[in-house]
Order: structure tokens, then C-alpha cells, then sequence
């Protein structure tokens, strides 16, 4: 079953986030009450206050053992890192816009089916105790060669030049998506990243008030007809 996150306004060729692996999602939704404190009673009654926005939880495992991989997982981390960000600068013709709203998609129209997401947070680890993967990218962002890495060894094994690194570490040397050795452009530029990772992210669900107020029925709510809708 897929599941994916997607803006309605892209940015760039940032437009879908897949995940390689199914993640692990939790969700949740709060409800508040408040209590009215009355005297000479062993029961205090509570009120209703509102309904908490849903909270969504994401655990993603990620992977860059073969260059598919650690295109989708660099691409990933690019993702969040975009649409974790609000437009600004001077140069940003529209600087002062917050950050994309995207839509969550997962498990079915029935279960989560364009819900409107913002991200909260997200983290993730770079373990000591696994392989890292290095990868080549040329100047248009392209990836150029992979290349495994020993953790155990240091990176300045072939010398303090960056370029230099990749064959020094006990494995072949940069080969591109057939197999083919690769001549490292002067101008490339590289990424290290864990053979297998997780990356944790925490969601937030933003409805369109004024779309909410003239939808949202809880008669069709219940019936499931606005779960398709992006109700949840």
C-alpha cells in the first residue's frame, strides 16, 4: 500500500515524497474537557472544550545500497528540508509565504486521502556502528558514483582532499548505476550517508477553515463519505 506526502504548489522537482519501505505511522487525535470544580461532590462533571487537531507520527526507514536508493533517501532529506523552510530573502519574490501545506496520502481513500499535513519536525540518526554510503553529484545535482565507506576508517585515509576519498576505503572505486568506473568531476561535490537510517517525522493536520465550516456535517463524517475528503 503506498504512502506518500505531496504538495499541491511544488517547489523545484520537489513534488512527491515516497518512502522505499512502509513506514510506521501513528496517529492521534486529543480531545479537551474541562472540569467545573464543585464543592461537596465525589464527582466533578467536565465540559467539552474542542476537539485537538489530529497528530500524525511517522517512522520512515530509508537505505543507500544501490544508487536508486541513495538518490530517493538524498532526495528525501531534501524534501523535508525544503518544506520545513518558509519563503525569504530578498531575492524571493514570494519571501514571507510560511511553508507549503502538503497532502497526505496512505492506506487507502478511506484512511488518509489528501489530508492536509504541515511538518512539525523531523529528525534522524547517523549511526556509528554501520557503513556509509558516499555519493558523487555533479553541478546540476545528478549523481555521478557511489561509493562504500568503512566507518572504521578514517576519512583522510587518501589524503585531506575530499576527491581523493572513496577508493581508500577498502572498496572499488566510484562506479555509476551500470557498473561503469566514473572519473570524479573537479567541480563534484559529495554526500555520506548510513547504508540503512530512519528518519522521524511528526506531522501536523491544517484544515482550510472556511472550506472546513461549509463541509464538515458529522453525519457525513460518520458515514465515511468525508474521509475522502481529507477528513480524519
Amino acid at each position: 500500500m503506498s504512502v506518500y506526502l505531496q504538495p499541491r504548489n511544488p517547489i523545484g522537482n520537489l513534488n512527491i515524497l515516497e518512502f522505499p519501505y512502509t513506514p510506521q505511522l501513528e496517529y492521534s487525535h486529543d480531545v479537551k474537557y474541562d472540569a467545573y470544580s464543585l464543592t461537596h461532590t465525589n464527582y466533578q462533571p467536565y465540559a467539552f472544550v474542542k476537539s485537538e487537531n489530529p497528530t500524525i507520527s511517522m517512522s520512515c526507514k530509508f537505505s543507500a545500497h544501490t544508487t536508486d536508493h541513495f538518490r530517493m533517501s538524498e532526495r528525501a532529506i531534501r524534501f523535508l528540508r525544503t518544506y520545513s523552510k518558509m519563503n525569504y530573502g530578498r531575492t524571493d519574490p514570494d519571501r514571507g509565504q510560511p511553508p507549503r501545506i502538503l497532502r497526505l496520502f496512505a492506506y487507502g481513500q478511506q484512511m488518509f486521502n489528501d489530508v492536509p499535513v504541515v511538518i512539525s519536525k523531523f529528525s534522524m540518526t547517523f549511526p556509528e556502528d554501520v557503513d556509509y554510503v558516499q555519493g558523487e553529484f555533479s553541478n546540476d545535482n545528478k549523481i555521478t558514483g557511489i561509493t562504500a565507506r568503512d566507518p572504521g576508517k578514517p576519512s583522510n585515509q587518501r589524503g585531506s582532499d575530499p576527491r581523493q576519498q572513496g577508493a581508500g576505503y577498502g572498496q572499488s572505486a566510484a562506479r555509476d548505476s551500470v557498473g561503469n568506473p566514473n572519473r570524479i568531476d573537479k567541480q563534484s561535490y559529495s554526500l555520506a550517508l548510513p547504508v540503512i537510517f530512519t528518519i522521524n517525522i511528526s506531522l501536523l493536520v491544517q484544515q482550510n477553515l472556511s472550506k472546513t465550516v461549509n463541509e464538515f456535517n458529522i453525519h457525513d463524517f460518520a458515514s465515511g463519505s468525508l474521509v475522502r475528503k481529507g477528513y480524519i
